[in-house]
């Protein structure tokens, strides 16, 4: 199989590497290691790799069976490292032309070590040596969804894996279908909807 990393747009990582180099020449100013899991003061500095989009996909089109079909490009993720402990900085993706792409946040949650995991066991699947895919994550807001997109450039084969904690009846780890994945959503997306909370992710 075939992953191949995205190519992150200039703006983005322009972005991204001021706000590092910021920190980096002024670890006194940076976020603590205790919070996000990296060390700014670090002799080495800090490596950026892993680039790939985030693409939200709202409950009501989920509740309305439309799947992945309109998941919108919001953010651009990058593993981050300082040597010893990674976690993952956010760029917003600009909704207009005159919006710029802005860091967001750096994050050492459970999800950041699931998708390293994920890749790589992804990487090594052999029901899937035969496929090309691009890496990105598909995020459920609503529903505490975050999960692994290799999209393929064949209709039908693109492949998506959960991330761990992923919510029943979802499994962390497990390859499934687009179709598979949005249609397992769409009774928890209904019942949400039904519950008003279509404004958290519409």
């Amino acid at each position: 199989m075939s992953i191949k990393t995205a190519t992150a747009p200039p703006e983005s990582l322009a972005a991204l590497t001021s706000t590092l180099q910021a920190w980096v020449s002024h670890p006194a100013g940076a976020p603590r290691a205790a919070s996000t899991g990296v060390s700014f003061a670090a002799e080495k500095g800090v490596d950026i790799r892993l680039p790939h989009p985030v693409y939200d996909v709202s409950l009501n089109d989920l509740a309305k069976g439309k799947g992945l079909s309109k998941a919108l490009l919001v953010s651009w993720r990058y593993l981050i490292s300082d040597g010893d402990s990674t976690s993952v900085a956010e760029v917003s993706a600009p909704r207009s032309k005159k919006q710029p792409h802005a860091f967001a946040m750096l994050n050492r949650g459970p999800f950041v070590s699931s998708l390293v995991e994920t890749v790589e066991a992804a990487t090594k699947n052999t029901t899937l040596t035969k496929g090309k895919y691009e890496l990105a994550v598909v995020h459920v807001p609503a529903l505490y969804v975050l999960a692994l997109w290799l999209r393929s450039d064949k209709p039908g084969k693109s492949i998506v894996i959960p991330l761990a904690p992923a919510p029943s009846p979802l499994t962390a780890g497990k390859s499934y279908s687009e179709e598979e994945f949005a249609g397992a959503l769409v009774p928890a997306a209904k019942a949400a909807v039904a519950e008003g909370g279509s404004a958290l992710a519409s």
